[in-house]
């Protein structure tokens, strides 16, 4: 069984407040400090006030809520968490990145590219900068036609890369290349 720490208390999957120190089941009391839940007693309606150890009595706050909205709070943050990685699909048309690599190798320029689901297929785009100023190259790269094109509104590729070559399943090859080769 696992316990995870929460709001300073530890939680188990029963969605039960334990004490941080010696891990028993805390009991709640209502907003006058008087008992309202006592070792596996139902909770009786009553606005809750905060819990305590049975072992040391020390007492613990309720932090702005009471005890089955905070129970509930912590469910959805728990189930929120086993969320997090899942696969994000766009319906209505926007692009939606499905994968995501960054570079950390040149301490003057940055790279990073994704793969993201349009409503034409999956796009590759390559976003490249300077390290520290704002303004980026944004190259889309399209499998299913087999070219490369760039974001007009922002810095050319041929700022950041003197050459850049898209090689195609199709052996097709696209190239976007400075003058200054």
């Amino acid at each position: 069984m696992e316990l995870r720490l929460w709001n300073d208390l530890l939680w188990d999957e029963q969605l039960i407040a334990r004490c941080p120190e010696h891990r028993v089941k805390l009991d709640v009391l209502d907003s006058d400090n008087d008992l309202v839940e006592q070792l596996g007693t139902p909770i009786r309606y009553a606005p809750h006030g905060g819990f305590m150890c049975p072992v040391d009595r020390k007492g613990f706050a309720l932090p702005g809520e009471d005890y089955n909205q905070l129970r509930r709070h912590f469910k959805v943050t728990l189930e929120a968490k086993d969320w997090k990685d899942a696969k994000i699909v766009s319906i209505d048309g926007y692009q939606v990145p499905i994968a995501r690599v960054r570079t950390e190798e040149d301490p003057d320029y940055w790279v990073e590219a994704r793969i993201n689901d349009t409503k034409q297929g999956k796009q590759l785009v390559v976003y490249a900068g300077k390290r520290g100023e704002r303004d980026k190259a944004q190259i889309f790269i399209d499998t299913e036609n087999d070219k490369i094109s760039f974001d007009q509104n922002n810095i050319h590729p041929n700022d950041v890369f003197v050459r850049l070559t898209g090689e195609f399943a199709s052996g097709k090859k696209s190239t976007l290349e400075s003058d200054a080769v």
